[in-house]
């Protein structure tokens, strides 16, 4: 009985489930800002970051793009990420720049940053990390320039400061 509610149960899933296998990829309208680096979604709102034009901002699934670098000094952005109603960008060579307005206006948040290569964001809970060409930096505040560490893969430690640092260790 249990075999044959199994095998039932799995033609139906076969015949109405959608095959992924023939999933068609298709081009949005633009954006025209270059390099397409990396991507992050926060509601409707769609961010590209490129590697020569900054952000750019669709609200309507990639129909239409605009960029929005008000206030950033950096058009390479490796990293985008959003935390809540924050949207953060990762540049080559400024750090990170924070938009608290779906990135109307953007100021930098690299206070103590000494690494200002960043390549990539993860979140974890209410952890956000930033990858670096220095080592990975670890925000745990709600003010993301407040409580931060950073962990040295060549010395092995945490440094838990009151900024982006890398004076001290844990020890």
């Amino acid at each position: 009985m249990k075999l044959h509610s199994l095998l039932i149960f799995s033609i139906v899933v076969v015949l109405f489930t959608p095959k992924l296998t023939n999933a068609q990829w298709v081009p949005t309208q633009g954006p025209g800002g270059g390099t397409i680096v990396c991507l992050a979604v926060s509601g409707s709102n769609v961010f590209a970051g490129t590697y020569s034009a900054g952000v750019f901002l669709s609200t309507n699934n990639g129909a239409n793009w605009r960029a929005i670098n008000n206030g950033m000094t950096n058009s390479v952005v490796y990293a985008i990420t959003t935390i809540g109603t924050n949207v953060f960008a990762g540049t080559y060579g400024s750090g990170v720049f924070l938009s608290t307005d779906n990135g109307a206006n953007w100021k930098a948040v690299n206070n103590g940053l000494t690494r200002l290569n960043v390549i990539s964001f993860a979140v974890i809970g209410s952890n956000f990390f930033a990858g670096t060409d220095g080592g990975v930096f670890l925000s745990t505040g709600g003010e993301r320039e407040q409580s931060l560490c950073r962990y040295d893969r060549r010395e092995g430690h945490l440094c838990y400061l009151k900024q982006w640092s890398e004076l001290g260790n844990s020890q």
